[in-house]
């Protein structure tokens, strides 16, 4: 399933969401309202988990295992046993090396054989995990979040073509307007608007700890509000804008940056 037939799928579901039912499940996704203020409204566009994937290793757990039990030379050679170049992943930091291996790993169908080697490596660490869910439906979890802002312009169906092109595999956290016929201008009280944005990443990084954002914002205005809400909220997230009709990186959001 790519990422446009996600968000197809997504936004079609999220017409049934309402007040007595905030989940939403159909054959390929779930969807599911995570926060609703009078100005601004979350919503999680996940992928379904089929019976058949069940059996797989969260792959946001174990890239945290994988990160918190391996040092620096114990990841290269974890790398070198799966015949994967250390030096070819992307990425500077350890931490970012034992991302891009996991993502490289579930890319390929590898994962199984990743979990074997590391159990057999550390095998008094629990390498399986519970699924991750949206309400009680279980999704499948990815290493990589689409937040897309979109209180300015539809933007989601452009991130997803994006991303796609990027072949990069994400499930989607989408932020619009409460009140989506009502444009935000430079005279709104955008403290209104930063404070749950702060509130939602606030759950997002709980419910969705050690994966790594991605933030999408589709005009000018609605860029520097969002570099202002992300600088004091989000530890680590790539900033995209939207530009003659595609997106480009435009900020790498870090700990170390903000020192």
């Amino acid at each position: 399933m790519n990422n446009a037939q996600l968000i197809d799928a997504g936004l079609a579901l999220m017409t049934q969401i309402n007040e007595h039912q905030l989940t939403v499940a159909g054959d390929t996704a779930v969807v599911q309202r995570l926060y609703h203020t009078p100005h601004l409204v979350a919503t999680l566009i996940a992928q379904k988990q089929s019976g058949s994937e069940q059996d797989h290793a969260n792959i946001v757990a174990l890239f945290e295992k994988i990160d918190r039990h391996f040092n620096d030379s114990e990841l290269r050679d974890l790398c070198f046993q799966l015949k994967v170049d250390y030096e070819d992943l992307a990425g500077e930091g350890k931490r970012d090396k034992a991302r891009e291996l996991v993502t490289m790993m579930n890319r390929h169908g590898r994962l199984p054989e990743l979990v074997a080697l590391a159990s057999q490596l550390r095998p008094k660490v629990k390498w399986q995990d519970l699924p991750q869910q949206a309400g009680e439906t279980d999704i499948v979890a990815k290493l990589d979040i689409a937040v897309v802002v979109d209180i300015s312009r539809p933007a989601s169906r452009d991130v997803a073509r994006y991303l796609d092109d990027a072949e990069m595999d994400v499930n989607f956290l989408l932020l619009q307007n409460a009140q989506p016929d009502a444009l935000l201008s430079p005279e709104e009280k955008w403290d209104r608007y930063v404070t749950a944005f702060a509130q939602t990443m606030d759950s997002i990084k709980h419910t969705f700890s050690g994966a790594r954002l991605h933030f999408f914002f589709a005009a000018p205005g609605a860029l520097i509000f969002g570099l202002g809400c992300i600088w004091g909220t989000v530890d680590e997230a790539e900033v995209y804008h939207y530009e003659k009709g595609t997106y480009y990186p435009v900020l790498l959001v870090s700990r170390e940056l903000r020192r």
